[in-house]
């Protein structure tokens, strides 16, 4: 641990801790979604071109972010000392002009990007970050921030998006189709069954039987065979 770490009090280090397990989490959980955006983005020929390329260029760099934020704070876990500082403070803000179906990507980035101004601006006037360990948590809870900020911009895209939501429903049926197969649903006539006695046989006005139980049974077990062949 660094020499001053002995100052930071034990609550601190719990509630650092606890910042970095979330974080760790939620990093995992918006590469995952990332992966996934990206390929349904790929996977698509719909699309616009210059669309389908700023989306690209989008996911790519939110994925590129995550990844690298997930390394840093894994490696603070892996050094014992969660109020390790960073190598160099990245900032990435993506300029995104795309169609209306998007709109709520745009009020997602304004988030992101005031939540890095205020981010500089604490830090450049060294307002309520003078200790190491507030500036490592400040980080931590503004990276937190910026994931849940990336992950709905990641989720948006797929779900506000017509063409990109259809393709996500197709991919997702064809999931199903595949769980289906691996775990096929063994579903049987429950209608039919092994009958061999029919207790109702057709009869006349007089009440009397046109045809014999027997043959009646012979029939429908006849009809039955051919269904099961069907």
């Amino acid at each position: 641990m660094l020499n001053n770490s002995s100052n930071i009090p034990l609550e601190i280090y719990i509630f650092g801790y606890f910042i970095g397990i979330i974080e760790l989490i939620l990093h995992f959980l918006i590469i995952f979604i990332s992966f996934l955006n990206f390929f349904i983005l790929i996977t698509t020929n719909i699309l616009h071109p210059n669309l389908k390329i700023l989306l690209l260029i989008q996911s790519l760099i939110i994925l590129l972010f995550e990844i690298q934020r997930w390394i840093m704070v894994f490696l603070k876990f892996i050094c014992l000392d969660i109020f390790r500082p960073g190598d160099q403070f990245l900032q990435i803000t993506e300029n995104i002009r795309t169609s209306r179906q998007l709109a709520p990507v745009f009020f997602c980035h304004l988030l992101d990007n005031i939540n890095y101004s205020i981010l500089t601006y604490f830090i450049y006037f060294n307002i309520f970050i003078q200790s190491t360990y507030k500036q490592s948590l400040y980080y931590a809870i503004t990276y937190i921030f910026t994931c849940l900020i990336e992950g709905i911009i990641q989720i948006t895209v797929l779900t506000y998006h017509p063409t990109l939501r259809k393709t996500l429903l197709e991919h997702l049926k064809c999931l199903n189709v595949f769980k289906t197969k691996i775990y096929p649903n063994n579903t049987t006539i429950t209608s039919i069954t092994k009958t061999t006695n029919i207790t109702t046989s057709i009869k006349n006005i007089q009440g009397l039987e046109l045809i014999s139980q027997t043959n009646a049974d012979l029939h429908f077990k006849m009809l039955i065979k051919i269904m099961i062949k069907r």
